[in-house]
């Protein structure tokens, strides 16, 4: 019955923490991504386009 509680750990980590932590390691480089692509726009010039 041990093998059953390792499997049922080893499903855990594949169905919850794996994904889980995938999704925060994109979330945190898409964040950066973000930062880096705002700075570059923030410190270009203003574009003075009237769209009315």
């Amino acid at each position: 019955m041990e093998w059953l509680v390792g499997l049922a750990g080893v499903w855990v980590f594949f169905q919850w923490v794996l994904p889980i932590a995938v999704l925060i390691v994109i979330a945190f480089f898409v964040y950066r991504w973000a930062q880096r692509r705002n700075e570059e726009f923030a410190s270009g010039e203003p574009d003075d386009r009237r769209d009315v």
